[in-house]
């Protein structure tokens, strides 16, 4: 049963994060933007696109639930080194006003995160 999250017409995601309504809009971008290209392929196009910024969700959500010792679930290399840089980037956000900025831009799916 979906809920209100407005990203579940493709994926779900945990509500915690907030992270619905971004790919929801980022989707609706999506959209716009495979309309105009045509219908040649639409679906596929459409899909290929939202994948993308479903990856990002994705990758954001799982990499901070994991980041929680109580949560089960394989923790490879390139997760415990994004989850250690990512509490350097928290503890710069508490006294960086720049890297806050950047930091909620990212968090709020305005912004692609690096890499």
């Amino acid at each position: 049963m979906p809920d209100s999250n407005g990203g579940d017409a493709v994926c779900s995601f945990n509500p915690i994060y907030g992270q619905g309504m971004s790919v929801s809009a980022l989707d609706a971008i999506a959209v716009r933007r495979c309309l105009h290209g045509g219908d040649q392929d639409l679906p596929g196009r459409f899909f290929r696109s939202s994948a993308k910024t479903i990856k990002v969700a994705w990758r954001n959500a799982v990499s901070a639930d994991l980041a929680l010792p109580e949560v089960a679930g394989p923790r490879p290399i390139g997760l415990r080194l994004n989850n250690a840089f990512a509490e350097r980037v928290l503890t710069a956000v508490e006294s960086a006003p720049v890297v806050a900025g950047q930091f909620f831009r990212v968090l709020g799916m305005l912004d692609s995160p690096p890499g």
